[in-house]
């Protein structure tokens, strides 16, 4: 893959911005669309991207029961979508039931991104939700399932990169949030790095957001983002 194409650039923005910045960000191919834009912008969104050759990573994150998930993964085959999201934390019959879905329906045409444990999250978080493992055994006990079960990658910050590669090589494609240029602020993450750090460790795909999308000028930000690793 050319360097433009392993940046997602999160559209965590309003829909008047979306429109300004698919303009804007010609250089930019991929683009992560999540519930609070859809929820105001819907599938024409989705075809607009489309429309201008663009890949569309719909972050929905899905985690319900099997069947609600299996009729969402038609929907997003049906919207049109390249790339999308459900939680590892879902378990093994569940992510089964998504992929057996995409595997009749949308072979080929969509890949499933298995969310392990969010980039916001800290130990102290996942002992609030009663999980007493270190974020990294659980990142990898999830993305464990997540591959017997048949997804195409796994989403973690990219602190796990390169415990991942050492337990599951290329067999999956590894996607990392949390990416930030050393001149930008961390926000909310808890476990960050930067673009070309996460490229050496061995991200397939980052996602990055603020750092582009509220940039004076989105264009040359995207672009300063990507000579860090030429």
């Amino acid at each position: 893959m050319e360097v433009k194409d392993r940046i997602f650039v999160a559209l965590d923005v309003t829909e008047e911005k979306f429109y300004e910045l698919i303009e804007t960000l010609k250089t930019a191919t991929h683009f992560k669309i999540g519930f609070p834009l859809f929820l105001k912008i819907g599938k024409k969104g989705i075809d607009v991207l489309k429309e201008r050759g663009k890949k569309v990573f719909l972050d929905f994150k899905f985690f319900d029961i099997p069947n609600t998930m299996s009729e969402s993964a038609k929907s997003i085959i049906e919207l049109g979508a390249d790339f999308f999201t459900v939680h590892l934390s879902s378990g093994y019959e569940h992510l089964k039931r998504v992929t057996e879905t995409v595997k009749e329906y949308g072979e080929g045409k969509v890949k499933v991104f298995g969310v392990s444990v969010l980039t916001s999250f800290t130990e102290d978080t996942l002992r609030e939700v009663n999980v007493n493992s270190e974020i990294i055994s659980q990142v990898l006990h999830l993305a464990e399932i997540g591959k017997r079960a048949g997804v195409d990658g796994i989403v973690s910050s990219p602190k796990e990169l390169e415990h991942l590669r050492k337990n599951f090589g290329r067999e999956l494609f590894y996607v990392t949030p949390g990416i930030r240029p050393s001149w930008a602020l961390k926000d909310d993450q808890k476990r960050v790095m930067s673009f070309s750090e996460a490229i050496e460790k061995g991200a397939d795909y980052v996602v990055i957001g603020r750092p582009i999308t509220k940039a004076e000028n989105p264009e040359r930000a995207f672009k300063k983002i990507i000579e860090e690793v030429l």
